[in-house]
């Protein structure tokens, strides 16, 4: 079980250094330009494979703490200190890596279904957003059992992102351009996830000893990619009044 984990999380880690790398090329290439085409789907393999290898793990450590961490087990002072450890940080990676997967799946899907919205009503397309807000609602209880101020950040971040899915999906009416909305919100919140799951699993070894710019490392990405979506949002929706169109 240990050398399975292992084998995952490095893959996790490869394929999450290069989704950190691609995540900027579609954001500074032409809008529908083919270098744009071409990066989009290089991040969203990388990303998906990241995400997906991150609830696998998480799953994993959540389901076997001693057969896969238990080398670990000595540097606690309990056992049940050990357990508890196991439990959040596995929590709040599964919770990261199920924002990450449905960010850049509901990303891709909402190019697909740009005239009708129709496809994505059913329980297969459904599962991964509903999914994420159960993870969002543990999290948040975890983040306010054990004080954690990153979870509490995050864990209304993964239910809003949950629940404004489900709005999406079935509300009666949307703007025209809508859907090209949920794309810009969902490619940069995939790639805040990532950022942050960066900081906070594997750039704390860069800043130990440092605890103010650990919090702050975490914090940057949302800070960066919130007001960055809303800006890209503004300038490729906004300029000229939106039509509703009936998307049923």
């Amino acid at each position: 079980m240990e050398l399975l984990h292992s084998l995952i999380v490095k893959g996790h880690i490869v394929t999450g250094s290069a989704s950190l790398l691609l995540f900027w090329l579609p954001v500074f290439s032409r809008k529908g330009g083919p270098l744009h085409a071409k990066a989009g789907r290089w991040f969203t393999f990388a990303m998906t494979f990241t995400a997906i290898s991150g609830v696998v793990a998480s799953l994993l450590v959540l389901s076997f703490p001693y057969e896969v961490n238990g080398h670990l087990l000595e540097r606690f002072s309990s056992a049940e200190r050990f357990e508890r450890v196991m439990h959040g940080q596995s929590m709040f990676l599964l919770m990261l890596s199920l924002l990450s997967w449905h960010n850049i799946r509901h990303a891709n899907a909402v190019l697909q279904c740009k005239q009708s919205r129709a496809p994505l009503r059913n329980l297969r397309y459904l599962s991964v957003p509903m999914a994420l807000i159960v993870a969002g609602a543990l999290g948040l209880q975890q983040a306010i059992e054990g004080n954690f101020m990153l979870g509490k950040i995050f864990a209304p971040i993964a239910l809003f992102n949950g629940f404004n899915t489900l709005w999406y999906v079935f509300r009666k009416q949307t703007s025209a351009k809508a859907w090209l909305a949920e794309h810009i919100s969902a490619v940069t919140g995939s790639g805040v996830a990532a950022y942050t799951a960066f900081f906070a699993f594997g750039g704390r070894t860069l800043l130990a000893g440092f605890p103010e710019l650990q919090l702050a490392s975490w914090i940057i990405p949302s800070a960066i990619g919130v007001p960055l979506s809303w800006w890209a949002i503004y300038r490729f929706t906004k300029r000229r009044r939106p039509q509703l169109a009936m998307n049923h």
